[in-house]
């Protein structure tokens, strides 16, 4: 089965009819909710004055917002969000579902071009299951010519063209009503609280809903053929959230990679644009249930050091149920030094059940505990 992000790009896969498929899945809403859950566990927020183990309010950015459930997700923490997201279609199923009413803003705009937001506005940053559509070539084929000559009338006509995405609903009286979402608008204000008190406001300028609709569609002068192009637009994304989020900021970008060299692509993009980090990597043996989280952070003088972040990362990883999660990273080489069978330590049957049980835990299956007849021979006979 081929991958999506191989097929044609995200504006275009996620048609009206793909985005209602999306929306409607429950399985994709568990699967969303979930690593949004992880996603925000990772970020450590600090905590909430009054103790009770929740975070205080914070304004996130969430990068491929889509239909709006990790986006709602964190509304319902007590979070603001402001979205991102190429595809109309997916922000009208998100306006549709109410998750824009509340805490919540969405932008249309592609995540490889620059989006000025104000220097330092975000408190942090997510991303479910969208970076690995910025490692794909594949852009909409618009020609560059019909997007720079277009006039007042010529964007007319490519809004008619998006409105193939939009439903028209009618009312018990009779009368139809169209629906768009809060992209359309010039600009979007969001007010959060930055202390315990609410005292603090913070404004976010957004991107015009026509320019960033103009911007997802121009393909780049250079041609998306060359392998240099998906390098480029991850840098691009790194550089202005970089510049998007707070000192001691941290983003989490929990991606699909296809290979270990798309992996260490996007972190050298994250790194060489002045982020700190690594990959956290959810159950590591386990082919399924793997999941690799792109764990970023802005530094600072008064941050703690490198080692003391890694520490963090990793106790969040490990949590309280055990070794379920673990952290990835580079370890040196040891030489294998060949010994004879004498210097073997023997195992028993036991041990080498325990160790296979072990195993399949880490994989996240349902294992039975050891008891005091693990491992013991059965008689021959009843």
């Amino acid at each position: 089965m081929s991958r999506p992000e191989y097929e044609a790009s995200a504006d275009v896969f996620y048609n009206a009819l793909e985005a209602k498929k999306y929306a409607r899945s429950s399985r994709m809403q568990a699967i969303q909710t979930q690593l949004t859950d992880r996603a925000l566990e990772l970020l450590l927020l600090p905590a909430a004055s009054e103790g009770n183990g929740e975070t205080q309010p914070s304004l996130l950015l969430d990068l491929g917002f889509g239909s709006g459930i990790s986006g709602a997700r964190l509304a319902d923490k007590g979070h603001f969000v402001v979205g991102v997201d190429i595809s109309k279609c997916m922000l009208d199923e998100a306006v549709d579902a109410g998750n824009t009413e509340e805490n919540a803003d969405a932008i249309l705009a592609d995540l490889g071009k620059p989006l000025r937001f104000r220097p330092g506005v975000f408190d942090g940053a997510i991303s479910i299951s969208a970076l690995q559509w910025l490692c794909s070539a594949i852009r909409s084929e618009v020609p560059a010519a019909t997007i720079a000559t277009a006039s007042a009338s010529t964007r007319e006509e490519n809004e008619e063209d998006m409105e193939s995405c939009e439903e028209d609903e009618s009312d018990d009286d009779g009368h139809s009503r169209s629906r768009s979402p809060n992209a359309d608008a010039n600009e979007v204000a969001m007010s959060h609280d930055a202390s315990s008190d609410g005292a603090a406001t913070s404004t976010v300028n957004s991107l015009s809903a026509a320019a960033a609709r103009g911007a997802a569609l121009v393909p780049s002068a250079a041609g998306d053929a060359k392998p240099n192009a998906p390098y480029k637009r991850l840098r691009c994304l790194f550089q202005w959230l970089f510049a998007s989020l707070k000192t001691g900021g941290r983003a989490v970008l929990q991606f699909y990679p296809d290979s270990p060299q798309q992996v260490e692509m996007v972190t050298s993009a994250a790194l060489r644009s002045g982020f700190g980090g690594g990959i956290v990597v959810d159950y590591p043996n386990s082919t399924k249930a793997k999941k690799f989280f792109l764990v970023l952070w802005v530094g600072g003088s008064h941050l703690p050091d490198q080692q003391q972040q890694l520490q963090q990362l990793q106790a969040a990883a490990l949590g309280t149920d055990g070794p379920a999660h673990i952290e990835s990273a580079r370890r040196e080489r040891q030489k294998n030094i060949r010994r004879g069978k004498s210097s073997k330590a023997t195992v028993t049957r036991r041990e080498w059940i325990e160790k296979k049980k072990e195993k399949q835990r880490l994989q996240g299956k349902k294992v039975r505990h050891e008891s005091k007849y693990t491992g013991r021979k059965r008689k021959d006979r009843f």
